[in-house]
């Protein structure tokens, strides 16, 4: 391990998990990654019901409203494309014929992650990018543009004080209802290469400071997915041909960090 990593590289002495450990995963396609191999090892899996998301506002809202504490008005986020009808809060698996079909699925994807976090060991959440894509139509935050062209959309870098309050106050509302549930942050190592280098570093910045300003708050936990393959590995052949995405070993490698961490006989 790199010495820089090797520093800031701390553990929390949350004791052991129960065996198969029991999960929730929310957030970018790397989430969803990790999450297949955690099930394959015998955890008890719940990943990206409402298909990945990237943006950590959204995330919390539907953490949020899971638990009924959000009220959001679900009927301003769905729109007419393609022959379907679409949610821009959730991937392209909660879409449907009609209105009342995406309703029902939101519904019940919002009840299956209650009664999931309500039953789960952890809470594992993975930010993609501080940028938010603004629906002029309705002048809100989305979660998935859902193929719109992009005449639609406005982009914007949310101010990292703006994420962490509204961190804040979700992980307080958690906790309220679930005193049981771990928290873990973690940042997605793929590189939203369409932004444009600078804008992804800066990015990917903010949501770092984001994750370990949560941190200290001394009850949720950091785990460095990015620095394990940004600082550790630093090598494009640990990518997929596109330059990037992770590829398999580079996974494996942050899964096995993730297991020595979450799955061991010692306390953590």
């Amino acid at each position: 391990m790199s010495d820089l990593l090797s520093r800031s590289w701390k553990k929390v002495n949350w004791g052991k998990l129960s065996a198969p450990p029991n999960a929730v995963f929310i957030g970018s396609c790397f989430s969803t990654e990790i999450a297949k191999r955690a099930e394959g090892a015998g955890w008890q899996v719940l990943s990206n019901p409402m298909g990945t998301l990237f943006q950590p506002i959204v995330i919390a809202d539907w953490i949020r409203e899971s638990m009924g504490e959000a009220a959001m008005d679900w009927e301003q986020h769905c729109i007419q494309h393609e022959d379907q009808t679409k949610c821009l809060m959730a991937g392209k698996s909660l879409n449907g014929a009609s209105m009342h079909e995406v309703l029902k699925k939101m519904n019940l994807v919002k009840q299956h992650l209650f009664i999931s976090m309500q039953n789960a060991d952890l809470l594992v959440v993975t930010f993609g990018t501080a940028y938010a894509w603004n629906f002029l139509p309705t002048q809100r935050w989305v979660g998935n543009c859902q193929r719109l062209q992009q005449q639609y959309f406005q982009r914007e870098l949310i101010a990292l004080e703006v994420l962490e309050k509204y961190w804040y106050d979700t992980i307080s509302i958690i906790q309220n209802h679930f005193p049981n549930l771990r928290i873990v942050f973690t940042v997605s190592p793929v590189r939203h290469e369409k932004l444009g280098v600078v804008e992804n570093a800066r990015s990917k910045a903010i949501l770092l400071e984001l994750c370990h300003r949560l941190q200290s708050r001394g009850d949720v936990y950091y785990f460095p997915s990015y620095e394990w393959i940004t600082d550790e590995l630093r090598d494009y052949s640990f990518y997929q041909t596109d330059g990037c995405h992770p590829n398999d070993v580079a996974i494996d490698f942050v899964f096995q960090k993730w297991i020595q961490t979450f799955q061991n006989d010692e306390k953590i």
